[in-house]
Parts: structure tokens; sequence; C-alpha cells
């Protein structure tokens, strides 16, 4: 992967195993996201979802703050993660 050196991506790669393994705690936390938001960076690549720019925040994709599977997650800049959001409400 582009940008990242061998450690970093051997860390990322870390931090999923464990969270794959359900050894992290999954509760709805920044701290949490922060931990596994490089490995999906690493995974799908350093952009928006929907528009392309560069991601900032993890979007549940079904919606559920408690569904913590990786395939749940989405990666959006701020525009377009509020943007899912306000659909939401409307």
């Amino acid at each position: 992967m582009k940008g990242f050196d061998t450690t970093q991506k051997r860390t990322f790669e870390e931090t999923a195993e464990l969270w794959f393994q359900n050894k992290l705690n999954h509760k709805y936390t920044s701290q949490n996201y922060r931990k596994i938001f490089p490995y999906l960076i690493m995974e799908r690549g350093n952009h928006c979802a929907k528009c392309g720019t560069i991601p900032t925040e993890i979007h549940h994709v079904d919606g559920d703050r408690k569904n913590n599977g990786l395939s749940n997650f989405m990666i959006l800049c701020a525009e377009c993660h509020h943007g899912f959001h306000r659909k939401k409400r409307a």
C-alpha cells in the first residue's frame, strides 16, 4: 500500500486481527475508531467512498452504532458523512 511503511502496515494489520477476534472493545468510542481507521484506509484506500476526497470519518452502513463489523464501516469525508445523516432524518 502506498504511503505506509512496513511497520505501520503490520501494526494496522495486527489491530484489525484483534478487531476480528473481538479482542478489542467494540464499543462506540472515538478511541476505538482511531485504532481501526488506519487499517480501513490501508485496505480501502485514502479516499471518501462517496466523493473521493480525503476521508476523516467512519460511517455505519446499516445505521447501527453497535454493529461494529468491518463490513459495516464506510470511510467518508465529513461532508458526505453528515449528508448520510441528514438524509436519514428527512
